[in-house]
């Protein structure tokens, strides 16, 4: 957004020091993690009336790749959220993507969604979901930036935007109860939620890394409280990539900001929004990040 909306909750993120209030998994045993994430794919909408809430992050960078590093310059990005609603979509979405089927150009996405629909039968414990969610069942949010330095830096903002949205459906439906899992497949970006938000020490200064890290960091904390505190319980877990359908959606959409080109460009800017659903959380941030 060239005019990022301000947001009277920065001040809290900010002031922001304790840990990310839920559980941080990383299954080293690869094919356990991709079952995981396969199940969060397909389970239910609600289970024994909770509602379930199992979002996908992902993020991409012009030029990017895992050693980027901020001495290389800014560049431009975007990141993806991608869930399954179990309630009434009666919340207004900013950047939604209107034409899932496209993804189904991804391999990864294809290759799922053909297993669906040659009567693929998920069962797992004795419980068979004989209705399994299909490419055009998930909800996509996409997100650009103009300003970003790292791949770690718009994963993280993958993850914020998630607990955004789970923040955004709380306050419209106030469920008693709720269960969010987020999945990400970036290890480094998981490890660094754990490590908290990071101070400096006497006579020294933050790396550069951790100064544009610890907002984002510090908002994903907060955001996690917030839930905890109204009865949500939370989890951050890592996926392999492209090892479920909602993984591969992710990843198939987190490079679609390329295509924002004019006359793109007026669409996605999203002018004819409200400020306060217009905004990705790095446009939010960006002037927090800039100090």
């Amino acid at each position: 957004s060239p005019t990022p909306s301000p947001d009277p909750r920065i001040a809290l993120w900010k002031d922001e020091r304790r840990s990310f209030a839920g559980f941080i998994t990383i299954n080293q045993d690869k094919a356990t993690a991709a079952r995981t994430a396969h199940m969060a794919s397909q389970t239910s909408l609600f289970i024994s009336g909770v509602p379930q809430l199992k979002f996908f992050g992902d993020g991409s960078i012009k030029n990017g790749s895992s050693s980027s590093r901020p001495e290389h310059g800014w560049t431009t990005g975007g990141y993806r959220v991608a869930f399954r609603n179990p309630f009434e979509d009666t919340v207004q979405f900013v950047s939604r993507d209107e034409n899932p089927i496209r993804f189904l150009e991804h391999p990864s996405v294809n290759a799922y969604q053909q297993g669906i629909d040659n009567d693929y039968v998920l069962e797992e414990e004795g419980e068979i979901y004989d209705g399994p969610s299909r490419l055009v069942d998930f909800t996509i949010l996409c997100f650009g930036v103009k300003k970003a330095f790292s791949i770690p830096q718009v994963e993280l903002a993958a993850v914020s935007q998630c607990l955004e949205t789970a923040i955004r459906l709380y306050d419209e439906h106030h469920p008693p109860t709720s269960v969010v899992t987020i999945f990400s497949d970036s290890t480094c970006v998981i490890n660094r939620i754990k490590r908290g938000v990071l101070a400096c020490r006497r006579g020294t200064k933050l790396t550069l890394w951790n100064k544009f890290f610890n907002p984002l960091v510090q908002t994903i904390i907060w955001q996690s409280h917030y839930l905890r505190d109204r009865g949500c319980e939370l989890e951050l877990a890592w996926n392999p990539r492209c090892s479920a359908l909602g993984p591969s959606i992710a990843d198939a959409a987190a490079t679609s900001w390329k295509e924002w080109g004019e006359p793109e460009e007026t669409k996605w800017s999203q002018g004819n929004l409200s400020l306060d659903v217009r905004d990705g959380i790095m446009d939010k941030l960006n002037e927090t990040t800039n100090e």
